[in-house]
């Protein structure tokens, strides 16, 4: 009586205290979030410088596209910059990148990983693994190597069928990122599907396109990769 008697005369109502005590603690919540979100953003910032130098460029490949001050990286411009460098080692014909919507594929043709029959990696494309390994070094995402051969049957005592070349040639690629490039081995798969995954029909003018590594750094199913993309 007397505490509701003395909160009258002074001209204050219950609720104004209650009230000013929400607002104290919704101001330390988006105190909290500011604090997170500027970590967060330090955070993309190395990403981004660390692409931007394995490139050879000053630009930024991290755009901010929400408008709220959250960054993620642009996909698109990391397939141009890839192209770039293709263009540059003179594989455009020999190698595509591209976006299938929630990944980035990156697919080698023809005799450019390895001589036929064979499953040790050429040269040219060891360069090319040089230029990749910055980009997955800069995400966490899953990696998945796929071996392909075309349909000209093998019989060896290394490789006893299309299956065992497939899936060695997979294992070089992963083999030399992981040795050559120190990359976490955890992040990777490997597959082997002999000739039985062609990208075109099956005809001998189609063998050195069919004949092909695959290198898919995964995505999430809202277009976003674990950790960056």
């Amino acid at each position: 009586m007397y505490n509701r008697r003395k909160n009258k005369d002074s001209g204050v109502d219950n609720w104004v205290v209650t009230y000013g005590d929400m607002l104290s603690l919704l101001l330390v919540f988006f105190i909290l979030l500011y604090a997170i979100s500027s970590v967060n953003e330090g955070k993309f910032r190395k990403v981004s410088e660390k692409l931007s130098k394995a490139f050879g460029g000053s630009e930024s490949v991290i755009s901010n596209t929400s408008g709220g001050g959250d960054n993620i990286l642009d996909l698109e411009t990391i397939i141009q910059e890839l192209n770039k460098q293709i263009r540059t080692l003179n594989l455009q014909d020999d190698i595509d990148v591209v976006n299938n919507g929630k990944d980035i594929v990156i697919r080698g043709k023809g005799d450019t990983f390895f001589a036929s029959g064979n499953a040790n990696l050429t040269d040219k494309i060891k360069e090319f693994l040089d230029l990749l390994a910055p980009i997955i070094k800069t995400t966490n995402n899953d990696i998945e190597v796929d071996g392909h051969t075309d349909d000209i049957p093998i019989k060896s005592d290394k490789f006893p069928s299309n299956w065992e070349l497939s899936s060695a040639r997979a294992a070089s690629v992963v083999r030399y990122l992981i040795d050559t490039q120190k990359i976490n081995p955890f992040r990777f798969t490997t597959k082997g599907f002999a000739e039985f995954k062609p990208l075109y029909p099956m005809i001998p003018a189609n063998r050195s396109k069919n004949r092909r590594i695959e290198i898919t750094i995964k995505g999430t199913s809202d277009n976003e990769s674990k950790g960056v993309f």
